[in-house]
């Protein structure tokens, strides 16, 4: 993470986040559109493997496949913890199956992760209680569901569930398809107290009674039940650019740029410490000795930290930042200046 911070501007964001920093806290945590190539999950944007067999949790159609049997990896996406109850969305559907989910060995897919293995707010497929395909339930942190939902749910519809973990009360909530946080919803049991301290939400993979596959898509992590309800949220893009002449490839995209989040690309240079321009100006090409510079210095923000570690910028929330573009490149310093590639940003919201 960042160490030092030079500010070549007023403000992170413009002079317009100056206000909407002073009168909103960030509250969207992560927002994850899943839109990348086919294949694996791992390791697009910042998702990182944490059990399982590297390689088989997929991206399909930019949606992300999790299969219940013979496919095992499990995969997380991290975040800056933040402190009581804290909000997952995502929308799901589950293919048809043929016949409705059955039997007692139901697990879950989705959930909120701590630091080890400790998992909060499961969110279960399970079989059918009626005349319906399936149902699901939730777990504040056991591996089995603590309540299910009451009405059975149709093969190939998708739903938006909304899920909550208070990490205090050590309790979780869900939702489907809700309007409000005061509409119907179920709760899982309230365990003892403090409960976990979460720092990612994860997919799983795994066996189960009936091996269904499930497609996630429009995942949003939030403070408030109002952060993570929309599926109209554009996430940001952030699009690598080179030069006719290339800069090594070493400047990663981050998590989505989305107001109200915390952005944090990674340079893995081989120097010893790096710096990142995020430039206001139009992005431009200039060969100079260190490699070809991309990003205008004249408007903007410098960010110092070690080579390889996450930097953390803050985007203030407010509608006023959301399509903003900007450039961003970084160097390497060690025995000798070494410039980057660029990421022409565009911010979400």
């Amino acid at each position: 993470m960042s160490s030092v911070q030079t500010f070549k501007n007023a403000a992170l964001f413009g002079a317009a986040a100056i206000a909407l920093a002073s009168t909103a806290g960030a509250q969207v945590i992560r927002c994850e559109q899943f839109n990348y190539a086919d294949g694996s999950l791992v390791p697009q944007g910042t998702w990182a493997n944490h059990s399982g067999t590297a390689g088989d949790l997929l991206i399909a159609s930019g949606q992300a496949v999790v299969q219940h049997g013979l496919p095992s990896e499990d995969a997380n996406i991290g975040f800056t913890p933040v402190l009581g109850k804290i909000y997952f969305a995502l929308d799901f559907s589950v293919d048809d199956m043929g016949t409705p989910i059955t039997g007692t060995d139901n697990e879950y897919f989705a959930h909120f992760k701590d630091s080890a293995f400790g998992f909060g707010a499961r969110f279960d497929i399970v079989s059918a209680q009626g005349t319906g395909d399936f149902t699901v339930g939730i777990a504040s942190n056991d591996s089995t569901a603590d309540a299910l939902w009451a009405t059975d749910l149709t093969f190939g519809t998708t739903y938006r569930a909304v899920a909550s973990y208070d990490q205090d009360a050590n309790i979780a909530e869900l939702w489907i398809n809700p309007t409000a946080s005061t509409d119907l919803s179920i709760v899982g049991d309230d365990q003892a107290d403090p409960g976990l301290s979460i720092i990612a939400f994860a997919l799983r993979q795994s066996d189960s009674s009936v091996n269904e596959t499930i497609r996630v898509d429009n995942l949003m992590i939030g403070m408030s039940f109002g952060d993570v309800l929309s599926t109209t949220a554009t996430c940001g893009t952030q699009i690598p650019r080179f030069a006719a002449v290339p800069n090594p490839a070493v400047l990663s995209a981050g998590n989505a740029p989305h107001v109200g989040s915390t952005w944090n690309p990674v340079i893995t240079s081989a120097g010893t410490t790096d710096i990142l321009v995020v430039s206001f100006s139009p992005a431009i090409e200039l060969v100079t000795p260190f490699g070809t510079l991309l990003c205008s210095l004249g408007n903007g923000i410098q960010v110092v930290g070690a080579s390889g570690i996450a930097f953390a910028l803050p985007i203030p929330s407010g509608p006023a930042l959301v399509g903003l573009s900007i450039c961003a490149q970084g160097a390497g310093i060690g025995a000798a200046i070494e410039l980057t590639n660029a990421l022409d940003i565009v911010i979400g919201g």
